[in-house]
C-alpha cells in the first residue's frame, strides 16, 4: 500500500491520535448518540452475522406419551411452530410463532441464529432474518443496498447502512434496536458504553463486562496509559482483564444533575443527555427556569444547566472540557482521496474512507492539519503544506490534511 498526501472532510469522530495544529471552539450539543454517531473507530463489515458455529441448545426434545397431572402436553422440537410457549415444551419458547432456545451467549445457539433479546426481554437464540447490508460503511455517497438506509451525515467516517427493527432480535448481535432521534427504531451498533448481555453483543475489539451494577461493552486498555475515552479509566475487571470503565462509576448514573448518560431518556424529567464535542464526556443537564446551582451556567443553545467555564467544571472529575496536551485519541477516521499515482493531484482519484492507523505502521510522523472552508488564512497555509510533504515525505513524514 502506498502512503501520500491525503486530503479529506473532517468527520465526526471520537478522539484523535497523535498531534492536532489546530483548536476548535467547545461546544455542547444534545445528542442521543454514544460515539460520533459514537462511532466506533474500526470498520464494520457489511455482513455483521458473526457467530459461533456450535449447535448447543439445538435439541430434538421427544415426545412424551405418557401425559401427567393437567395433561400438559408434551414437548415439541424446536423449530416447530406453536401460538404459545406451552408448545414448545420445556426446552424452549414460542418466539414469532417458532418454538427457539433460550440463551446466554452466543456459544447456545446454531450458526444460523443469534442471541439477542426480544420486545419482551428474554434472550433467544433468534434466527436471523436482517438485511445483510446492515452495518456497511455509506459516508461517500450515501448509498445502501434495498431494504437499508444510511445512518449518518455525508463524508462522515462513521455512516453506516441500518434498518428499522422492533427489538433487538432484528439487528445483527453487535447491533441494538435503538431510537434514531425521530422516534424511529433502526439498528445501531453496540459502541462504549452500550448495553449487552455478552460479548457477542460488542463491535470488534470489545467485550461485555459488569461494573456498578450494569453491564456494557468496553475494550481492553494496558494499566496506567490513556487509551480510555477522557471520561474513564483502564481498571481490573477482574483477573488482570484491564478495561475502560467510567469514572463516575457506571454508563449511566441516577439521572440527576451531572450524573453520566448516554441518552436524554437516562436523565430525570426535564434533563438533556448533552455531549462535550471533544471529549465527548455525557452528563445530564437541568432546565434554567429555576436557575442554575453554583458552578453551573445556562447554555443559551440547550437551554440547560451545564458546567461553568471554570478549568474544573466538568462533571466528571479531573477533566478538562477540551483536549490536552498528551491526550490520546481513537484511531482519526475521515473520507478524503490518497495520491496513490504519485502524480501530486487528487483530481482522478476516487473518495474512500482514510484512517489514521492506515499510515501509523509505515510513518514514523504524521502531520495533522485541520483547516476550516471559511478561514481564508488556514485555505491559503494548504497550498504550502504540498512544498512541505514533497521535502519531508522521504524522511517518514506523512500528512493528513482535511478541508
Amino acid at each position: 500500500m502506498n502512503h501520500h498526501r491525503i486530503s479529506g472532510r473532517m468527520s465526526n469522530q471520537k478522539r484523535l491520535v497523535f498531534c492536532v495544529f489546530a483548536a476548535t471552539a467547545l461546544l455542547v450539543g444534545c445528542g442521543n448518540e454514544t460515539g460520533a454517531g459514537t462511532a466506533t473507530t474500526g470498520g464494520n463489515d457489511s455482513t455483521l452475522a458473526q457467530e459461533s458455529d456450535a449447535n448447543n441448545g439445538v435439541g430434538g426434545g421427544g415426545t412424551d406419551t405418557s401425559l401427567g397431572l393437567g395433561d400438559v402436553a408434551p414437548p415439541s422440537a424446536l423449530g416447530a411452530d406453536c401460538s404459545k410457549d406451552e408448545d414448545c415444551g420445556n426446552d424452549g419458547v414460542c418466539y414469532r410463532g417458532v418454538c427457539v432456545a433460550t440463551c446466554d451467549a452466543a456459544a447456545d445457539c446454531p450458526a444460523t441464529a443469534n442471541c439477542s433479546r426480544d420486545g419482551a426481554g428474554r434472550l433467544l437464540c433468534a434466527p436471523r432474518s436482517y438485511a445483510t447490508a446492515i452495518g456497511a460503511f455509506c459516508g461517500v455517497d450515501g448509498v445502501c443496498a434495498e431494504g437499508t438506509k444510511c445512518l449518518g451525515t455525508p463524508y462522515s467516517a462513521f455512516a453506516r447502512c441500518t434498518a428499522g427493527c422492533n427489538d433487538d432480535t432484528d439487528c445483527p448481535t453487535d447491533h441494538g434496536c435503538d431510537d434514531a432521534g425521530n422516534g424511529e427504531k433502526v439498528c445501531r451498533v453496540r459502541a462504549y458504553c452500550s448495553e449487552c448481555d455478552h460479548d457477542g453483543n460488542c463491535e470488534s475489539g470489545s467485550a461485555c463486562v459488569e461494573n456498578g451494577g450494569q453491564r456494557f461493552c468496553s475494550k481492553s486498555c494496558t494499566a496506567g496509559s490513556t487509551e480510555c475515552p477522557r471520561y474513564a479509566g483502564c481498571k481490573d475487571v477482574g483477573g488482570g482483564d484491564f478495561r475502560c470503565i467510567h469514572k463516575s462509576g457506571a454508563c449511566v448514573g441516577d439521572g440527576g444533575l451531572c450524573s453520566s448518560c448516554l441518552g436524554t431518556d437516562d436523565c430525570a424529567a426535564g434533563g438533556q443527555c448533552l455531549t462535550y464535542t471533544h471529549t465527548k464526556e455525557g452528563f445530564c443537564s437541568a432546565p434554567c427556569g429555576a436557575g442554575c446551582p453554583a458552578g453551573y451556567e445556562c447554555n443559551p443553545n440547550a437551554k440547560a444547566c451545564v458546567p461553568g467555564k471554570a478549568k474544573n467544571a466538568t462533571c466528571t472529575s479531573a477533566l478538562a472540557n477540551m483536549m490536552e496536551v498528551g491526550d490520546i485519541m481513537d484511531d482519526y477516521a475521515m473520507v478524503g482521496m490518497v495520491d496513490t499515482d504519485d502524480d501530486g493531484s487528487l483530481d482522478n482519484e476516487d473518495p474512500r474512507m482514510i484512517k489514521m492507523s492506515d499510515f501509523a505502521e509505515h510513518h514514523e510522523l504524521i502531520m495533522f492539519n485541520v483547516s476550516a472552508v471559511w478561514c481564508s488564512a488556514c485555505q491559503a497555509e494548504t497550498k504550502e503544506m504540498r512544498v512541505l510533504y514533497k521535502k519531508f515525505y522521504p524522511r517518514g513524514l506523512v500528512m493528513m490534511q482535511t478541508l
